[in-house]
């Protein structure tokens, strides 16, 4: 499965909390400065940021830059 970083404005988002919101898809330490640099750039207020489980560089890096871990997401899968 080929990874693919993503960062966007969330109008749903925005629209359900009243500030500038953003999501990013498929982070890696790589991707946090550039996702910053899009967040500075669109006034982003909060910032809904995932990363894969495993990559543990992508968790501290943006944990370095002030993120905080609020949840996490397990997806379950099978061969059928």
């Amino acid at each position: 499965m080929t990874r693919v970083f993503s960062v966007a404005l969330s109008a749903i988002d925005e629209a359900r909390f009243g500030i500038r919101m953003a999501r990013a898809l498929n982070v890696s330490r790589a991707d946090v400065e550039p996702m910053l640099a899009y967040c500075r750039q669109h006034q982003v207020r909060l910032l809904v940021a995932r990363c894969a489980a495993a990559d543990l560089a992508a968790a501290q890096t943006m944990e370095a830059e002030g993120f905080r871990l609020m949840d996490t997401l397990v997806h379950y899968a099978r061969d059928l």
